[in-house]
């Protein structure tokens, strides 16, 4: 785990402008609040005219934090798009993007309140019409919901991981999404 640390803001321009940074291009600055620069890496700092204080890691910190702003963003585009990617449904690729959702929402509980035919036909994401009972329609709208429910739960997840570190890793992002894209 990086260390933190914190020094104050120079008020003179320095050789690398006009506040102190960290000599050893092995430390991330992360944030400046209320006066403090606040750096993460390995070690101690050397920073020309500044005396880092080794600090912990505060809310405050996390959201003014570049890097954390950056990979939250980052985040929610990777969820977003393993939500609306697609699922498979009975070797059948359904869409899964916001439109569909709320399409097999309606019909999921047409079908329970006896609204939807039963045997009716309901177009895949390969533009196929395929002819579904009710049973089947429910349990496609559930394998949908479950999906999108499970990438709601990994954003939060790693969402948690970013937050709580000090210099989160951008590779993350990259884990635990629920079935693979069908686009």
């Amino acid at each position: 785990m990086p260390d933190l640390y914190r020094y104050q803001a120079a008020t003179t321009p320095g050789p690398n402008g006009s506040r102190a940074r960290p000599l050893d291009d092995g430390w991330m600055e992360l944030a400046e609040v209320g006066g403090w620069v606040y750096v993460a890496g390995e070690g101690v700092p050397d920073v020309p005219g500044a005396t880092p204080e080794p600090t912990e890691l505060t809310p405050g910190i996390v959201a003014a934090s570049r890097r954390h702003q950056f990979l939250l963003e980052l985040l929610a585009q990777k969820r977003w798009e393993a939500e609306t990617g697609g699922v498979e449904w009975s070797g059948w690729p359904v869409a899964t993007d916001v439109g569909s959702q709320g399409k097999l929402t309606a019909a999921y509980q047409a079908a329970a309140t006896g609204l939807r035919a039963d045997g009716g036909a309901w177009k895949f994401a390969d533009g196929i019409a395929r002819t579904m009972t009710n049973a089947q329609l429910q349990e496609m709208a559930l394998t949908v919901m479950a999906h999108v429910q499970a990438c709601f739960d990994n954003e939060a997840a790693i969402a948690e991981q970013i937050r709580a570190s000090a210099l989160p890793d951008e590779a993350w992002i990259q884990g635990g999404w629920p079935l693979a894209s069908l686009r």
